[in-house]
């Protein structure tokens, strides 16, 4: 039985770019998961399509509002002052999913 891509190669980096990101936003330790699901959806397709859809489905779906929130809590931080790494993670977490 051949199997089909349901997602082009471009697509599944994205996904494990956007999970990276997010991971490396030091998200606290209850939103792992979601970027975990979007590596993990990257990277199992090509043996597991369906199960692969589902993950990044999944983890864009969990990692979209929190993203957004942050996004816009950082923009309008009452300091003006961010953490450097939430200045340069979030928005770029967020580019890739939306992307």
């Amino acid at each position: 039985m051949e199997q089909t891509n349901i997602f082009s190669k471009r697509i599944l980096w994205l996904a494990i770019a956007a999970g990276l990101a997010s991971a490396l936003a030091l998200f606290p330790i209850f939103y792992l998961l979601n970027p975990a699901l979007l590596i993990v959806g990257g990277i199992i397709p090509p043996r597991f399509p369906t199960t692969g859809r589902w993950f990044l489905w999944s983890g864009a779906a969990m990692l979209g509002v929190p993203l957004m929130l942050y996004d816009v809590m950082l923009f309008v931080h009452p300091d003006g002052q961010a953490p450097l790494n939430m200045t340069l993670t979030f928005p770029a977490a967020t580019i890739f999913l939306a992307w």
